[in-house]
């Protein structure tokens, strides 16, 4: 069946403002409404697939004003942190005062366009691996997946992965290491550089065991199989501190999921919807996006609070009270660097 001209116009339109089925009523005939002084009602609706009593009533029906100041808001949010989507709009909202609930921050961001499309990017298609055999000593898998601790730094996983900029060719790469805290899922520590060595697979462990408060527990600290982590440098520091070291099975990469999830959301809020002229740009765009994920980025799991929040409350909750203080080392340029 060839489609008619209303119901083209009626589909584009819908592609227009990124909206999806099943469309309510209300938004069948806003739409209809935008149609109709070039398309046949009658035709209009078939597109729509909608009554014309439905039509009309949804027309004519008297809906509750939008409050202008609360769009004024959300397309804050939508111009400023492109990432978020309407759930997490709705508790910034919500924290901010706002009496409101997802299904109509959903809606006024469908009619203005205004829903997150970054987490549609198929990505950049380069992946980097630094398994190489069994170079140097393999640690047991600890963690099982065992991925959830109601104590923090208790639970470290550390990765590598690859960001590029320029054109991206192979010269133009940089490798990130992070340490992630599966307390709260935030980034304690960080490090960049041109090249993957020991020495960047270690500084960022260093800099965490060095300045972390005192604990009546050991961390242990989780990674995959990659060489820098069965290096003799790497399980001797571990070993010197009273760490336990843990390792993922070869080529699996659910053992290490927290790390890969939040390297993917690191992704979305950089490289994969933008391109950096410099190593310069997109390190200052790491750190803004590592910032931006540790203080603003709330968490459904943290009760819709973000990861630095969660932590210092639970701090304070539990009389813990130099964890209130422990500040992500993500500004620790000043700091003299930790000797190994």
């Amino acid at each position: 069946m060839v489609a008619s001209s209303a119901q083209i116009a009626f589909t584009a339109a819908c592609t227009a403002h990124h909206l999806t089925p099943p469309l309510t009523n209300r938004v069948k005939a806003q739409l209809i409404d935008q149609l109709r002084a070039d398309y046949p009602l009658q035709d209009l609706l078939a597109a729509a697939q909608i009554a014309s009593s439905s039509y009309y009533d949804a027309r004519h029906r008297q809906y509750r004003q939008d409050d202008p100041a609360l769009i004024d808001e959300i397309a804050f949010y939508h111009e400023h942190y492109p990432d978020m989507g309407y759930r997490r709009v709705t508790t910034e909202l919500q924290r901010l005062g706002w009496d409101i609930n997802h299904k109509r921050v959903l809606r006024i961001m469908q009619e203005h366009a205004w829903q997150c499309t970054l987490y549609q990017h198929p990505g950049r298609g380069y992946r980097f691996d630094s398994f190489e055999g069994h170079t140097g000593q393999i640690a047991p898998n600890r963690l099982h997946r065992r991925f959830k601790t109601d104590r923090p730094l208790q639970k470290i996983v550390t990765d590598i992965s690859e960001f590029r900029w320029g054109h991206e060719s192979i010269e133009e790469r940089a490798f990130l290491a992070i340490c992630l805290d599966l307390f709260n899922m935030e980034i304690v520590t960080w490090q960049l550089a041109p090249v993957v060595t020991v020495t960047l697979a270690l500084s960022p462990v260093q800099e965490l065991i060095t300045y972390r408060p005192a604990l009546p527990y050991r961390m242990t600290v989780h990674s995959d199989r990659g060489y820098q982590y069965q290096h003799a440098r790497f399980v001797t520091y571990l070993k010197r501190h009273h760490v336990f070291q843990s390792m993922s099975r070869q080529g699996n990469c659910l053992d290490n999921a927290p790390v890969e999830s939040c390297f993917a959301q690191l992704k979305v809020l950089t490289v994969n919807n933008h391109r950096y002229p410099d190593y310069a740009t997109l390190k200052a765009a790491l750190q803004h996006s590592i910032d931006y994920y540790n203080f603003r980025a709330s968490k459904q799991a943290l009760g819709k609070l973000a990861a630095v929040e969660y932590r210092q409350r639970w701090a304070i909750d539990h009389d813990f009270l130099q964890f209130a203080g422990f500040t992500p080392l993500t500004n620790a340029a000043n700091r003299k660097s930790p000797v190994v």
